[in-house]
C-alpha cells in the first residue's frame, strides 16, 4: 500500500510540473 501511495503522489507532482509548464 505505501507503494502505491507514494507511486501516485509522485504522479500527481509529476502532472502539477507538466501543467506549470
Amino acid at each position: 500500500m505505501s507503494e502505491f501511495g507514494r507511486q501516485g503522489d509522485q504522479a500527481v507532482f509529476t502532472l502539477a510540473v507538466d501543467l506549470n509548464i
